[in-house]
């Protein structure tokens, strides 16, 4: 949308679900050490599906954080205490920005367990094999492979198709968010939309 944001005193005003999607479509994961480019957008959307499904809009949000202030690789991020403080007031924005409670403890811990299961997955898809053992500590990788990896623009739009399709499940999806996606549905055609989502098989 070209809206502002402040990084170090965040507005909810200024959060706008578009922004994040188009955003984490084109952050890579990793860094960019991986094979071919993989989005934390496709990564979100494959977290939403895995994990329970009165977890997934918190799950397909988890990292939405990362739309403003990019994906810093795991071990950085534990060595900058600043980075974390800085990605939890971003956080409490975009909950607050979408009409939404923060996620609770349970919640979060059962949404990093699978955040964790989809790391090792795309360890093991995305990566010749380590030689450090680094994914040692991670729950084991999920059956089967990652599957199709999207471009930019495929993963931003997946990403909302996604959401679209956990709000049409929840009867209490916050107003702000419905009101992005009829404006995402007016820009881009509900067909269009419809046959995306079924391109990416997501």
């Amino acid at each position: 949308t070209g809206r502002k944001f402040d990084l170090l005193q965040p507005d909810p005003a200024q959060v706008d679900i578009r922004d994040i999607a188009h955003a984490l479509g084109r952050v890579c994961r990793f860094a960019g050490h991986t094979h071919e480019f993989y989005s934390v957008a496709q990564h979100s959307v494959l977290v939403s599906r895995v994990c329970a499904p009165e977890d997934a809009l918190y799950a397909l949000l988890h990292d939405a954080a990362e739309a403003y202030i990019g994906d810093m690789t795991r071990p950085l991020k534990l060595a900058l205490p600043a980075y974390a403080l800085i990605e939890r007031r971003i956080e409490r924005a975009v909950w607050r920005g979408l009409g939404l409670a923060a996620p609770t403890a349970e919640q979060h811990a059962r949404i990093k367990h699978w955040d964790n299961a989809l790391l090792a997955t795309e360890a093991r898809d995305l990566f010749p094999p380590s030689i450090d053992d680094w994914t040692d500590a991670l729950p084991h990788p999920l059956p089967g492979r990652l599957g199709r990896v999207l471009d930019p623009r495929q993963a931003s739009y997946a990403f909302l198709c996604r959401l679209a399709e956990i709000c049409d499940d929840c009867e209490q999806a916050p107003e702000v968010i419905r009101h992005a996606l009829e404006k995402f549905s007016a820009e881009q055609g509900d067909e269009a939309r419809r046959r995306l989502g079924q391109v990416c098989g997501m």
